[in-house]
């Protein structure tokens, strides 16, 4: 504690700067002595340098139970001789004081003494005590009886039992030794019980000891039992529980990984030379982990461009409820990218091509207003988990429709837009870089400024309306005249090639084809269904002869009300117009039932064909027989064996169109003798109609070798663009 006084020297309140044991606490008083006499808290008292002489004085004061000052004389005799000083009193001089050599001695012994006389203020002996006492032993008691200092007693641990005495001294009022009872009745000793552990164990009664308190993870404790006999216990084991050591974790990269849990590592930290970057599960096994890889990460060269050879179909707008009507159609849907739209896929064994926009981009229903969702992060990691359970089946992501379309109706900037567009691809590229990324563009938009993002694998667009001539000219994109559809494919594919010729990419296409037709307000048509099925067979010849298409997406498959007026689709179209695209399909896909004839034989065969064209599996050719009809108005294939068949298509060569009669045979040989009719076609025929045949007749049949079209009426030369069959061979 600080000084008080310089405390107060300071200037300094002391308790009001906050310092201890201040507030109401009171400190108690304590006395001083002087002199023989007691000095009160606060009380001065006047001492002198000696007791004689000079008489030197000072006051000094009683404070918490110390005196301030120094002198040691109550008083002081100026003409007197010097006194002396004895045990805190004044001996004058010439007279004599009684001093003991000790304070206290010993009971029998007796105090020793001196006399001690003042002369002139000299002290004369050496005995220093005022008094002296004789000190006294003390008496025991034990059971009410006094034992005397000395003296001993006979004692028992119990009242009953063994009985076996104990001699207890008094020493000073103390007893040795132990046992509180002066008597004892001897009975039969019961078994003695044993310790184990610190717990007492009756004779006869077990307990169950470990070797050792712990074991390693993995070891079982070791036990054995040990029998209390009259306290003598059985075995040695010494430790009553026995706890097995949780498995050891494993430390990696600065990382702590549970026993039983694992981690994902690179087993290079840049991409190998084919551009992967090859991982391995490292397990961690009680402290140990498997495997060698070591990285975290993994520097990839991307290589754009799809990871498969793709031969995808599908429809746009196809409902949850329809996967039974598309069977045969289609080997992919177009679903949004959650769960239940994913499972429905899956389970109908479909492809996907997953529209992930919602995750992305936003516009506002009554503003109009488009952008990126700031949270874009978020909302595709909730959307992650449902494609990953179904990445498998997942072989297309769609970001979004028609972007740079959307940016010059909505005011977004193109580079704005292009900056959106290559944000929502690095994110999907980086949790999912084995699935192809696809952008798809509406036909205003492609012209020679068209910037693609390049951090895509498939690029698209779409134009409706025709094939020969394509797009309409909009206000938004004055520049965009009305031209040939493969006009617009070879510049985007040209700018596609530019991408892969730059950084070593493997980027593909996507070919939008139309399959409805639309109607306006005042009920115009875009075209006819015979438009649209000849314009079919191009989409179909580009899809066949063009490696760089990687899948086929039809708009549409349901009808929808668009801008006043209303697209027909697909299957609200005729059966002619939808078998047109069940073949399309079948003929691109090229379905493991597929069979191809090992020859084709025909009654005539006009100068300028072929009947290889009849197989060639390209619509834009066509087998003509150069003659009307007549008894060789026939063409014949050849499956190598006998089959199964499944179904026939056939898709009609005819000009002018009108009514036409087929019939279809089919046998295990050549000859007419070993063929059966299996149908007969009698109806009104156009230029590329597709003619389909499924029946129980077909069906019946195990011995399908040759299949024979006679053609017995037509209102041009009998001729015939392609034959497809599908079945199996015949075990």
């Amino acid at each position: 504690m600080a000084d008080v006084a310089s405390q107060s020297e300071a200037g300094v309140d002391f308790c009001g700067a906050g310092g201890t044991g201040c507030g109401t606490e009171t400190l108690a008083s304590q006395s001083c002595q002087f002199g023989g006499q007691s000095l009160a808290e606060g009380q001065s008292v006047t001492a002198f340098l000696n007791s004689s002489g000079s008489c030197v004085s000072e006051q000094r004061v009683c404070v918490s139970g110390i005196l301030s000052g120094s002198y040691q004389y109550s008083s002081c005799d100026s003409g007197a001789e010097r006194s002396c000083l004895f045990n805190g009193k004044t001996i004058a001089s010439g007279e004599e004081v009684v001093a003991y050599l000790k304070s206290t001695v010993p009971n029998g012994e007796t105090c020793k003494s001196e006399s001690r006389s003042c002369q002139k203020g000299v002290l004369s002996g050496s005995f220093e005590y005022s008094s002296c006492e004789i000190n006294t032993y003390r008496s025991c008691l034990f059971n009410g009886i006094t034992v005397p200092h000395g003296q001993a007693i006979a004692a028992y641990l119990s009242s009953s039992g063994t009985c076996q005495p104990q001699t207890r001294t008094c020493l000073n009022g103390a007893l040795t030794g132990v046992g509180d009872y002066a008597s004892c009745v001897a009975v039969a000793a019961a078994p003695s019980s044993c310790l184990f552990a610190g717990r007492t164990v009756n004779s006869g009664e077990s307990v169950v000891a470990y070797a050792t308190s712990v074991v390693a993870s993995g070891i079982p404790c070791q036990s054995q039992v040990r029998t209390c006999n009259n306290g003598v216990l059985s075995g040695s084991w010494q430790f009553s529980s026995c706890t097995v050591e949780q498995p050891a974790s494993c430390l990696l990269n600065g990382q702590t990984i549970p026993h039983g849990g694992s981690q994902v590592l690179y087993l290079n930290s840049v991409a190998d030379s084919s551009g992967r970057c090859p991982t391995e599960t490292r397990v961690c096994t009680n402290g140990t982990l498997s495997g060698s890889a070591k990285y975290s990460s993994c520097t990839q060269k991307i290589v754009y461009g799809p990871k498969d050879n793709g031969k995808y179909f599908a429809h746009f707008l196809v409902e949850a409820s329809q996967t039974a009507e598309i069977n045969g159609y289609v080997n992919t849907m177009v679903v949004a990218a959650d769960e239940a739209s994913l499972k429905v896929a899956a389970d109908k064994n479909f492809s996907a091509i997953a529209v992930v926009s919602s995750a992305f981009f936003y516009k506002d229903p009554q503003t109009g207003k488009f952008g990126m969702y700031a949270d874009y992060k978020e909302r595709w990691a909730k959307m992650v988990p449902a494609l990953l359970k179904y990445k498998s089946k997942v072989v297309g992501l769609y970001p979004l429709d028609e972007p740079y379309w959307h940016a010059v109706n909505t005011g977004v900037s193109v580079d704005t837009m292009y900056n959106y567009l290559v944000t929502a691809a690095d994110l999907v590229k980086k949790d999912f870089p084995e699935i192809a990324v696809i952008y798809n563009e509406a036909y205003p938009m492609i012209s020679s400024d068209l910037r693609l993002p390049p951090n895509y694998d498939i690029y698209s667009f779409d134009c409706y309306d025709g094939w020969d001539l394509c797009g309409y000219p909009v206000p938004q994109r004055p520049q965009h005249v009305r031209q040939p559809y493969m006009n617009m494919y070879n510049l985007l594919k040209t700018k596609v090639n530019a991408l892969n010729s730059a950084d070593g990419g493997k980027r593909k296409m996507l070919i939008l084809p139309p399959a409805s037709i639309y109607t306006d307000s005042k009920g115009n048509m875009g075209m006819s269904e015979v438009q649209l099925r000849q314009i079919t067979d191009s989409f179909m010849n580009l899809a066949a002869t063009d490696p760089m298409v990687w899948g086929v997406v039809t708009f549409l498959w349901n009808s929808i009300d668009e801008a006043g007026g209303r697209w027909l689709g697909l299957r609200d179209l005729s059966l002619e117009t939808r078998l047109k695209f069940k073949y399309f399909h079948q003929q691109y896909t090229g379905t493991d039932s597929r069979i191809s004839p090992v020859a084709v034989t025909a009654g005539s065969t006009a100068r300028d064909s072929s009947i290889a064209q009849f197989t060639d599996g390209n619509l834009k050719t066509a087998w003509n027989s150069g003659k009307p009809v007549g008894t060789d108005s026939w063409i014949q294939v050849d499956l190598g064996k006998n089959h199964y068949v499944h179904e026939i298509y056939l898709a009609v060569a005819q000009l002018p169109n009108g009514e036409t009669t087929h019939e279809i045979w089919a046998g295990p040989t050549s000859s007419e003798s070993s063929m059966v009719k299996l149908h007969v076609f009698s109806q009104n025929t156009s230029d590329g109609q597709i003619l389909y045949l499924a029946n129980s007749t077909l069906h019946a049949r195990s011995d399908i070798r040759y299949i024979k079209i006679k053609t017995t009426k037509s209102p041009s030369w009998v001729a015939w663009q392609e034959i497809l069959i599908h079945g199996v061979p015949a075990r």
